[in-house]
């Protein structure tokens, strides 16, 4: 670059470099006088996430605690309507905070809920979470985590506690 282009370069840069800050700072600002900034609490995503699709509120933790009380070595089986994103997103935070134990998710029409449940041998899972989804009435009560969430422990597996 001869001295011309050079110098033109640093002035586009220098000026793009004060619209950044200038465009930038207000937000920055609002968070932080906000409280937005500080040290991330542990589960904070999926709290937050949580809590938005169920309303379940310190989520992770209490999913988790619920989870603890049952066999280890058996899946957990997630049932919840096909085609329901919101649901999908939901299952895969369970899955996240399952881990490692196994997950099934099985997505299927409200009208093969009852169906889909006979099939399930209650000796190889710890539970079935119904997910927007109503338990069949030959169900045993469930623990209602949030509306239209509502976790069935495994005859085989014990009782669970609430999330």
């Amino acid at each position: 670059m001869d001295g011309g282009q050079g110098s033109v370069h640093a002035w586009v840069c220098a000026a793009l470099g004060i619209a950044f800050v200038g465009l930038s700072a207000p937000r920055m600002w609002t968070a932080l006088n906000s409280g937005m900034l500080g040290p991330a609490e542990p589960s904070y995503s999926t709290d937050r996430d949580i809590a938005g699709l169920s309303g379940i509120q310190n989520g992770s933790e209490r999913i988790r605690q619920t989870l603890a009380a049952l066999p280890s070595e058996k899946r957990l089986v997630i049932l919840l309507p096909d085609r329901d994103a919101p649901s999908a997103y939901f299952t895969s935070l369970v899955t996240y905070l399952c881990w490692p134990r196994a997950v099934e998710a099985i997505q299927l029409h409200p009208d093969a809920v009852a169906h889909r449940v006979r099939q399930l041998d209650p000796a190889t899972f710890a539970g079935i979470l119904f997910l927007r989804l109503p338990p069949p009435s030959f169900v045993p009560k469930g623990i209602q985590w949030a509306p239209e969430l509502i976790f069935v422990p495994s005859p085989a597996a014990g009782e669970g506690t609430r999330p």
